[in-house]
């Protein structure tokens, strides 16, 4: 939250969740989501994590190497903030495995 005190435009969020259990990391997320929300600000995440990317993002776009390119690039507004719809997170994952066929996690 500390980081929001200064209103950024842009903060950028490397695993920022990798070290918590999962009740906290919940809490937290719902915390950034408001947080960003209510500041305007733009959130770019690097994560290795499906669930924290549909919870935070409107967009994933996974990157590939050998040489570095874009993988796949999938719209998640839709399926933002339902962290209880378990459908609807299956759905996401599926949609993002088709980037991680590339091997890229």
């Amino acid at each position: 939250a500390r980081c929001f005190s200064l209103s950024p435009k842009l903060l950028v969020l490397d695993e920022p969740f990798s070290a918590l259990d999962n009740n906290t990391k919940e809490e937290i997320l719902k915390v950034v989501i408001r947080l960003a929300d209510e500041n305007s600000t733009t959130l770019i995440l690097i994560t290795h994590n499906l669930r924290d990317t549909m919870f935070l993002s409107d967009r994933c776009i996974i990157i590939g190497d050998n040489p570095t390119s874009i993988v796949s690039d999938v719209n998640l507004k839709a399926h933002r903030n339902h962290p209880n719809q378990e459908s609807e997170v299956k759905l996401v994952e599926e949609i993002l495995t088709e980037g991680l066929r590339h091997g890229i996690f």
